[in-house]
């Protein structure tokens, strides 16, 4: 399986109307193909369009906030799965570094 049907697959997004193909390809590129972290995006972004509100009209409750959660929840399943990054930590340079005593 390409990492391209993977990422449909994992994101249930099957047809290429939102998502297309060229939009995924640059994503895994970005990523460095790790199909779990672009995922991971994706399900960020599809919690966000998702209104968390629950309300009730016309004797049936609408119950929005599990969607958003679940998808969230989708959200760091795909991280726990996601290729780690080594990160190299530079120190903050301070003011006492460049202090330079004179002497006569």
């Amino acid at each position: 399986m390409s990492n391209l049907a993977k990422l449909r697959r994992l994101v249930n997004e099957q047809s290429s109307e939102i998502y297309t193909d060229e939009i995924l390809t640059e994503l895994l590129t970005e990523n460095n193909n790790d199909v779990y972290a672009v995922a991971a995006d994706i399900w960020l972004e599809k919690a966000a369009t998702v209104m968390a509100f629950d309300f009730s009209a016309d004797g049936g409750t609408f119950n929005k906030s599990q969607l958003h959660k679940q998808y969230l929840e989708q959200r760091t399943s795909c991280l726990s799965k996601a290729k780690g990054h080594i990160v190299k930590s530079i120190p903050k340079v301070t003011v006492k570094d460049y202090q330079v005593i004179i002497t006569n």
